[in-house]
C-alpha cells in the first residue's frame, strides 16, 4: 500500500473514532413550543342590587332574605310577572331570574329567597301533608339543590293552611334549619320562623295587603249563647260563657291567596282550661249590635257550627 493511501485511511479512522467519542448519538428534534398559559378567568360579579340585598339581610342578623312577590295568574309567564313587580325597581336582579332558578309546586304564591352567604348550601323539597303522616307534614322529593347561594324563586301553596314546600339552608354559624314558606293567615305577610332568621324585603302595599280597621272593639254580650266577647285595641280578646273564660288574640284576615278564607273575616285564637278555639268568623256591625257568624274552624261553642250569633253592648 502506498504511504499516502495508508495515511488517508488512518485519518479516516481517527475522524470516525473522534465523532463517536464526542457522543455521536442521533440528534433529537426540538420540542414544540408550549403555548402560553391562559390567563385566569375573573370571578363573575353578581348584580349590585343582589349584593345590596345580601348586605341588608346580613346587617339585620338574618340567614336569608325572602319576599312575597304576589300570586301568579294561570298561564302568566314568569318574565311578565317579574317585570310587573314593584320590587324590580329596587332589586333589578329579579328581572334576570330564569327557570333554572325556579322551583314549582302546586299553587300560585311566588316568593324569592336569597341566602346571605354565597357558599350557603340550599335544598328545596316537596312538603307532604296527608293521612299517611297524620297531617303533621314530612319532607318529600328533592326539587332543587345549590351550593352557591344563588337566589331562587318558589311557586307554591295551593292551600292557605297547608304549605307544600320545605326549604333547608345553612346559616352563617353552620347550623342547618328548615322552614315552610307561606303567608300568615293572621297578617297576610310572610310567616317568619324562629329559625332560620329571615329578612323580609316584601312590599305589601303593592300586593294588596294593608291594615284593616276594626269597628267592633269593646265588650259585647249575647243572650243567645249566653256569653260575652271583648276585643281590645292591641289585638287581644276574651270569650266567656257558662263560667268558662278563654283568652287569646284576634286577627283580621287581609287576603287569602287561594280563596279558602274570605278577606275581612276574623280569626279567633283562644285558649282556656278545658279547650281552645281556632276558628274564623264574619263580624258585621249595625249600630250598637254585632252579628258574629262562624265560617271555618272551631265554633264559639260546640254545636254552634255556621251559626250567626247576635251581641249587643
Amino acid at each position: 500500500m502506498k504511504p499516502r493511501s495508508l495515511i488517508s485511511l488512518l485519518l479516516s479512522l481517527l475522524l470516525a473514532l473522534g465523532l463517536t467519542a464526542c457522543g455521536g448519538e442521533e440528534s433529537q428534534p426540538a420540542p414544540d413550543p408550549q403555548p402560553d398559559p391562559a390567563p385566569a378567568s375573573e370571578p363573575v360579579q353578581e348584580a349590585p342590587s343582589l349584593s345590596q340585598l345580601r348586605e341588608e339581610a346580613q346587617n339585620a342578623g338574618a340567614d336569608a332574605a325572602i319576599a312575597f312577590l304576589g300570586s301568579l295568574s294561570q298561564g302568566e309567564a314568569m318574565s311578565d310577572f317579574l317585570s310587573g313587580s314593584s320590587l324590580v325597581e329596587d332589586y333589578p336582579f329579579l328581572a334576570d331570574m330564569d327557570e333554572a332558578h325556579t322551583v314549582r309546586a302546586a299553587g300560585s304564591e311566588v316568593y324569592c329567597l336569597v341566602p346571605v352567604r354565597t357558599d350557603a348550601p340550599l335544598t328545596v323539597q316537596a312538603f307532604v301533608i296527608d293521612e299517611s303522616n297524620q297531617y303533621l307534614g314530612e319532607a318529600g322529593e328533592t326539587l332543587y339543590e345549590s351550593q352557591t347561594g344563588e337566589p331562587v324563586l318558589l311557586v307554591c301553596n295551593i292551600s292557605d293552611i297547608m304549605p307544600n314546600l320545605l326549604v333547608t339552608l345553612t346559616g352563617a354559624d353552620g347550623r342547618t334549619c328548615s322552614f315552610n314558606p307561606f303567608l300568615s293567615l293572621c297578617s297576610g305577610q310572610v310567616d317568619l320562623p324562629a329559625e332560620p332568621v329571615l329578612y323580609d324585603f316584601s312590599r305589601y302595599d303593592s300586593v294588596g295587603y294593608g291594615e284593616t280597621q276594626a269597628d267592633f272593639l269593646g265588650t259585647w254580650t249575647s243572650a243567645d249563647l249566653p256569653g260575652q266577647l271583648s276585643f281590645a285595641e292591641d289585638g287581644t280578646m276574651t270569650f266567656s260563657s257558662g263560667g268558662e273564660t278563654l283568652s287569646g288574640t284576634f286577627y283580621i284576615i287581609s287576603d287569602s291567596a287561594t280563596g279558602s278564607y274570605r278577606p275581612g273575616d276574623v280569626l279567633f285564637e283562644l285558649t282556656g282550661d278545658a279547650r281552645s278555639i281556632w276558628g274564623t268568623f264574619a263580624i258585621q256591625r249595625e249600630g250598637e249590635a254585632i252579628t258574629v257568624t262562624h265560617t271555618a274552624g272551631d265554633p264559639l261553642l260546640p254545636g254552634w257550627e255556621n251559626a250567626a250569633v247576635s251581641f249587643t253592648r
